[in-house]
């Protein structure tokens, strides 16, 4: 059984395979399918999330907000040291450089945040293949001792499966 085609709501299509080894399809659990199906789609999703969109464009604005508020704060520190200020008129311009760097790490975080790349991945649909697995029985001798190993064979994913060894 192979399930494709989830979709995130990019609407980018990640196509996946998987494959059970379920032995008959009528026993096959199309609601494991479809949740391992949605998992991966989910996963390569989370990947995709952590790089970054264009790091170079993000470092940019992030020194140009660095820049604005590192003037700010020497603007504010410029008139705090001016004589004749009174005690309380210094506390203040204090309190505004310290609400500077706030300020500024929220801007930064929004930054950060911008440029992140969300995704929320939905299983829009899936597709049933049923398509017809080779099966091939071998016995194997090794040291006076024979197993019989059960194969199969998927022609749409070639790849092999092992069922059994006994």
């Amino acid at each position: 059984m192979a399930i494709s085609q989830p979709r995130a709501r990019s609407f980018r299509a990640i196509r996946i395979g998987i494959i059970t080894e379920e032995k008959l399809v009528s026993e096959t659990d199309l609601l494991a399918a479809w949740k391992s199906g949605y998992e991966y789609a989910k996963e390569k999703a989370e990947k995709a999330s952590r790089q970054k969109v264009s790091q170079s464009e993000l470092d940019k604005d992030k020194a140009r907000i660095t820049d604005y508020y590192v003037e700010l704060t020497k603007e504010a520190q410029k008139r705090s040291e001016r004589k004749g200020l009174t005690n309380e008129k210094r506390l203040e311009l204090l309190d505004k450089i310290h609400s500077i760097g706030l300020e500024q790490q929220k801007q930064l975080l929004e930054m950060e945040e911008k440029y992140s790349v969300r995704i929320e991945t939905v299983l829009d649909h899936g597709r049933l293949v049923l398509a017809p697995l080779r099966e091939y029985v071998d016995s194997i001798t090794a040291k006076q001792k024979e197993r019989k190993l059960t194969l199969h064979y998927n022609p749409m994913m070639k790849q092999f499966y092992a069922v059994s060894a006994g």
